[in-house]
């Protein structure tokens, strides 16, 4: 009897030691309702991201329907520039601090700030209020830029986690047609009512159109702070902060939520001693933590990779994100002037290639926004989003290097090819082409994760992407000067830089 109790009692310390990996685990919790709210919580952060990055490109055509502000070409850049300029000052910090704070406190504090700077955008005031405000949506959005596809990874098992990231980034898809579509929907309801914009009591802002579009944007992050306050941190990230029983207690909650039982035969978690003793160093000193994952970058074998990657990136998203942000105002001046280049188009409106002022000379309520050029980016977010699942689907067969190759040849060919046609539809197909190169990124985030060491590999993709937001600031700030002055040469530039990128996708490793 006594030898039977020992028996028993040896098989219930046996099973109180036995540690599961944190993927076993996770695996336990299985797949269910918690990470279909968390999908679509990580989905609404990256289209936020999106969102608040690109949409005052559609922004800019608004205010000069209004006649508000009087932007001038140079402050159209700077504006255009500035939330990319707030992502890229930013970047490194969030991830930093996330690795110390937590992802989920960073990306709660962040969502609630953005917020916060994006209402207030919506009632500036002048010119340099929205450019401050708007710059710092970029510098608080960027920790949700920085930390959701780690936040969201975290939770997912080996076996599910790849799946669920790619569902994550098609929210990015759809952010891509959120603004023409709300630019489009604004347009008509303005034109249909005469009383759609109002004045505000007390403070006398006249609440136009282009506010309001940019408070609609602003409900992403208010939508996001609501579900992350539903959301916990992350259990690997507790775990490697040696706070053991509350990670234990996050997947017992994930568990009961995903199946409905009570029942957590998981209770010890064995994790990676080294890593934790990583973490704990770089909780003592920051920046040794951050200059320990950097330098590798920077030093043989691979700096080649580092610089090759961070040219690519740089020229996909000056020539995609920065010139995109001027597409709405082109084609609103085209459509006006059917049967002109390009560059026609922009002397004729502009008056003289010395002009620096707004390309609307005087300011009246008649300025003239055309509804159709939310209907066509509207349509370019669909194409970009088809273009993003066939690559998927091809991207096995025609190897990482040569798929991205030839994109950047039609690409860089298209923009050349652009100040040389008069033909509305054929300049608008060489724009979609041209612009197309934006959804090289993800085939060259690809290629970094294959190239870089799983240890450095955050820090890696990081850095190229930093460098690729700096690239957008350029490309912005690079039309509102070349647009006016040198508007072929601006293309062709573009042009060349894009195939540059194609001779050096050649020699990187596929």
């Amino acid at each position: 009897m006594d030898g039977d109790k020992s028996s028993s009692d040896d098989g219930k310390d046996k099973e109180i030691d036995l540690n599961y990996s944190y993927n076993d685990a996770l695996s336990i919790t299985g797949l269910g309702k918690f990470h279909y709210l968390l999908l679509f919580t990580c989905g609404l952060c990256l289209m936020s991201v999106i969102v608040e990055s690109l949409n005052i490109g559609f922004v800019l055509p608004l205010i000069d329907f209004e006649c508000d502000l009087k932007l001038t070409l140079s402050e159209k850049g700077l504006l255009s520039s500035s939330a990319f300029a707030g992502i890229v000052l930013s970047s490194y910090l969030w991830g930093v601090l996330a690795d110390v704070l937590g992802r989920h406190k960073i990306m709660l504090w962040c969502s609630s700030c953005s917020f916060l700077f994006s209402v207030l955008s919506s009632f500036s005031t002048h010119t340099w209020m929205l450019i401050i405000t708007r710059f710092f949506v970029g510098f608080f959005i960027s920790g949700l830029a920085a930390n959701t596809y780690a936040y969201l990874g975290e939770f997912h098992c080996d076996k599910n986690r790849a799946r669920h990231l790619n569902f994550c980034g098609v929210f990015m898809a759809f952010a891509l047609t959120f603004c023409p579509g709300l630019g489009y929907i604004i347009l008509k309801l303005t034109h249909e009512s005469t009383n759609f914009s109002f004045i505000i009591p007390l403070i006398g802002i006249h609440f136009s159109i282009w506010r309001i579009f940019l408070l609609i944007c602003s409900s992403f992050s208010f939508i996001i702070t609501l579900f992350l306050l539903h959301l916990p941190e992350s259990p690997k990230f507790l775990l490697y902060q040696d706070r053991h029983d509350e990670a234990l207690k996050i997947l017992q909650n994930i568990y009961k939520i995903n199946t409905g039982s009570t029942y957590f035969s998981i209770l010890k978690i064995s994790i990676d001693e080294q890593l934790v003793n990583r973490i704990q160093l770089g909780e003592k000193n920051i920046l040794y933590l951050l200059w320990s994952q950097t330098s590798p970058l920077f030093k043989k074998p691979l700096l080649k990779h580092t610089w090759k990657l961070s040219f690519i990136m740089f020229s996909l998203f000056a020539a995609s994100s920065g010139f995109y942000m001027w597409v709405p105002e082109i084609l609103n001046h085209m459509l006006d002037h059917n049967g002109m280049s390009v560059c026609d188009v922009i002397d004729t409106v502009v008056g003289s290639k010395n002009n620096t002022r707004n390309v609307s000379n005087s300011c009246t309520s008649s300025i003239n926004v055309n509804d159709t050029i939310y209907s066509i980016t509207f349509f370019m977010g669909v194409f970009f989003s088809i273009v993003y699942f066939i690559n998927g689907l091809i991207i096995n067969k025609f190897g990482k290097r040569n798929l991205l190759g030839l994109w950047f040849f039609i690409c860089g060919l298209c923009s050349i090819l652009i100040p040389f046609n008069n033909n509305f539809y054929i300049i608008l197909l060489l724009l979609l082409l041209f612009l197309t190169s934006g959804c090289c990124g993800s085939i060259a985030s690809a290629i970094i994760v294959d190239l870089f060491p799983t240890n450095i590999r955050a820090i890696s993709l990081t850095f190229v992407l930093t460098l690729g937001r700096f690239g957008a600031i350029v490309g912005s700030l690079f039309v509102s000067f070349m647009i006016v002055t040198s508007c072929e040469l601006m293309f062709i530039i573009f042009g060349l830089f894009l195939i540059l990128s194609v001779l050096i996708s050649c020699v990187i490793p596929d």
